[in-house]
């Protein structure tokens, strides 16, 4: 599990919740085990009842301790980043950016202490100097302004590009939401054989295979080779249309 909140007794933070609590500080209200949910930590004092934590697995040994008040609905890839560094025999370094606390306080944060593609925000994403070769999957909508607005069957595409954007970003919150990185994969490739407009994803579930340097468009292959291993990418435009990346190796 991933605690968040104050960590230190100044009274700060966001009141998440007013649950009504008992002498001892505990919740009511009974807990429900749901995986990928934020549960509401123990009331301490000078905490502002603001801290919570996340459960990257079903906890039994919760119930009746803390309640669920909600679920991740975005964002699980970077708090599965985090998890990372956690576990046995790992050695990274966590670094939370872009959060609201040093935005702009002019302490950018750089690659090798944040990860791959999580360094300062203002500049572009960087792919490691060493990677020459990545295979991913594709999930490409496309709109009335791409450059071939034809989609998997060959039939016109009318959406406007904010719709095609739109959907892609639906798309990879409900994959923020899968439990894991090879069941993430999984759905990933179900919603490229249903909803994709490129040629074939029907049958390749959207698999580019392995790919060198070179080998893809320009906007992709910039985002295609700053991934880290199991990460999807935001929704991003090329002239084809707008593209959502996962790299699998």
């Amino acid at each position: 599990m991933q605690r968040l909140g104050p960590v230190a007794s100044e009274g700060q933070g966001l009141l998440l919740v007013g649950l009504p609590k008992s002498p001892d500080g505990l919740p009511k209200t009974p807990p429900l085990q749901v995986h990928h949910s934020p549960v509401k930590a123990t009331h301490v004092q000078d905490t502002n009842s603001s801290q919570f934590f996340i459960c990257m697995k079903a906890c039994p040994h919760l119930d009746g301790k803390h309640c669920v008040f909600g679920r991740v609905i975005d964002g699980m890839d970077v708090a599965r980043r985090v998890e990372s560094c956690g576990q046995e025999g790992a050695t990274g370094v966590c670094v939370v950016d872009d959060c609201g606390e040093i935005k702009g306080s002019g302490a950018a944060i750089s690659e090798d202490q944040a990860g791959p593609g999580l360094g300062d925000r203002s500049g572009k994403r960087k792919r490691a100097a060493d990677l020459t070769e990545v295979q991913l999957l594709q999930i490409i909508k496309k709109h009335a302004g791409s450059k071939d607005p034809k989609d998997a069957n060959g039939k016109e595409v009318k959406v406007t590009a904010g719709r095609a954007k739109l959907a892609l970003a639906n798309i990879r919150k409900k994959l923020a939401m899968t439990p894991d990185v090879p069941s993430q994969q999984r759905a990933f490739a179900a919603f490229a054989r249903e909803v994709s407009d490129e040629v074939g994803a029907s049958t390749t579930g959207g698999d580019l295979g392995k790919v060198t340097l070179g080998a893809l468009a320009p906007e992709l292959e910039e985002v295609g080779f700053s991934l880290s291993m199991g990460e999807i990418s935001e929704p991003f435009e090329s002239p084809e249309g707008f593209h959502l990346l996962m790299r699998i190796a």
